[in-house]
């Protein structure tokens, strides 16, 4: 793209510059030749609008957009970045979670544990006890 110095022509008169008009532009054209292509067109067809018509002249319907139903407003002001740190506190947000997930499991397991040993003494208690004293009402 052409910066606007390179827009402005030389002027015929020292007052006032001329502008290029829009048709008078040099064009810039790109060669994309022999490069990575990076489109999806998996979906050319349920999103090409002659197609969309034809179905519509043959069916008689439109098709069923995928978020059927009301319009959905969110406050996405924290969205507003570049995609790479947006993907980046991803990973971070999703490593916290399995952090999270870890620690909870071992609590956890922690816990069942504990809850085995308690309930093994108190069986162990128990058989003292039965074992050591008669039942109640047999003396």
């Amino acid at each position: 793209m052409k910066k606007i110095k390179d827009q402005v022509k030389s002027p015929k008169t020292k007052d006032k510059p001329e502008i290029f008009k829009p048709w008078e532009r040099m064009r810039v054209q790109t060669d994309v030749e022999d490069q990575e292509v990076r489109v999806d067109t998996s979906f050319g067809n349920d999103t090409d609008v002659n197609n969309i018509v034809e179905r519509f002249k043959r069916t008689g319907t439109l098709p069923e957009p995928e978020t059927a139903g009301r319009g959905q407003f969110a406050d996405v002001t924290n969205l507003q970045e570049d995609l790479t740190p947006l993907l980046q506190r991803v990973e971070e947000a999703q490593k916290e979670v399995e952090l999270a997930e870890k620690a909870v499991q071992q609590k956890a397991a922690e816990k069942a544990a504990q809850d085995a040993e308690r309930l093994k003494q108190y069986d162990q208690e128990r058989e003292q006890q039965e074992n050591t004293e008669p039942p109640p009402g047999t003396e």
